[in-house]
């Protein structure tokens, strides 16, 4: 994968592959810090053991993390993208989207992916118009889904449209 090494950076930001230090030191942001107390009793196990280590980053601004994000592949041709936001994604949305752009960009085309999904929050209005910015088109809802039985858009994004 190229995605770190090859590609020149902006001075504002980093990115680099994902350590456990980074989801420790992040602050997250009101929603997921919410969201993760009420339902893990140790978040950052539940979110670092499900992490595929080569398919995850970590932005970093300032010496610290912006967001984590990265891809999860099912099976040939198909895979879903993540992002765990922390308090400092506000400063940076424009670099957030670009450089999530160009990572699913690259993982489309490295690893023929068919199929790119996305779940979002029904009641997260801000991560849905971020899966928008990122070309991912709502398929439809997934009712009771999420871990706290809440209601979850099912979006995707297809390399040919």
């Amino acid at each position: 994968m190229t995605f770190i090494q090859d590609r020149p950076r902006n001075m504002s930001h980093q990115i680099m592959g994902y350590r456990k230090s980074h989801l420790v030191a992040m602050e997250l942001n009101d929603y997921e810090k919410n969201y993760y107390a009420n339902i893990f009793d140790d978040y950052l196990t539940y979110i670092d053991s499900g992490l595929f280590e080569d398919f995850t980053h970590t932005m970093m601004a300032n010496g610290k993390p912006v967001c984590i994000f990265g891809m999860r592949p099912y099976w040939f041709g198909v895979a879903e993208f993540w992002l765990v936001p922390s308090v400092y994604i506000s400063k940076y949305p424009i670099a957030v989207v670009k450089e999530c752009r160009a990572y699913l960009d690259e993982m489309i085309k490295e690893y023929d992916l068919k199929r790119l999904q996305i779940t979002v929050s029904y009641h997260n209005n801000t991560a849905y118009k971020f899966a928008k910015s990122l070309y991912f088109k709502k398929e439809g809802v997934l009712k009771k889904y999420g871990p706290e039985g809440a209601d979850y858009f099912m979006m995707a994004r297809f390399p040919d449209e």
